[in-house]
């Protein structure tokens, strides 16, 4: 082999390595995949149920719980839940009062997942859909803290492959996050460094 020929080999090597690079390094590639990493084990998009337990009741005129009974009615349009009339008992008072009863359709069962809500109760949820990374827009310098090296990074996902139910106006207007998830969705993670590459924080065990 030729002078020329070798040096030639040798910067095709080490250009193909340099294109390569490091799973430790600060890149937006290694960091895409530590955030899809974690994305990945989230449930997608999750609308609560406004109970703990299946099938509860609600009743028509109670104003302690009027965004309980708007959930449950969107619940019900989208076809998860099926609402039915009956009466309970007051909070005050005697007798009692017109009401509806909410429970599971066939095809709410279907995307109902077990204490999937992200609320203190961990309720179930319904969820569909997958997030996915769309494009990391920055990051922090990695630096010091506690024993590991952290960065900070701004980043952008979405929602790929949601039912239509998730669509409805009733469910955005009475769920949050299903009127904010829509197109690319801003998130912000932090990431650490580990031996086998850059982890998310919520998944990193020391």
């Amino acid at each position: 082999m030729s002078h020329r020929t070798n040096v030639f080999v040798v910067g095709t090597l080490s250009l193909a390595l340099a294109a390569c690079g490091s799973s430790k390094d600060p890149s937006k590639s290694n960091f895409s995949k530590a955030i899809q990493s974690f994305l990945d084990t989230q449930k997608g998009l999750c609308a609560a149920v406004p109970a703990r337990q299946m099938p509860f009741i609600l009743a028509n005129e109670d104003l302690l719980r009027q965004q309980e009974r708007k959930r449950a009615d969107a619940l019900t349009d989208a076809g998860l839940l099926n609402r039915s009339d009956t009466e309970t008992k007051p909070v005050f008072g005697n007798g009692m009062q017109p009401a509806g009863k909410y429970d599971l359709t066939e095809k709410g069962k279907k995307f109902l997942v077990a204490n999937a809500a992200d609320t203190v109760a961990s309720q179930d949820a319904f969820c569909t859909g997958k997030y996915t990374m769309v494009d990391v827009d920055n990051f922090t310098e990695p630096s010091d803290m506690m024993g590991v090296k952290l960065s900070e990074v701004n980043f952008r996902y979405k929602v790929q492959g949601a039912e239509d139910w998730a669509n409805s106006e009733a469910m955005r207007a009475s769920y949050r996050n299903f009127a904010e998830q829509t197109g690319d969705i801003k998130g912000r993670a932090t990431l650490v460094l580990t031996n086998d590459g850059w982890m998310h924080e919520r998944l990193f065990k020391r």
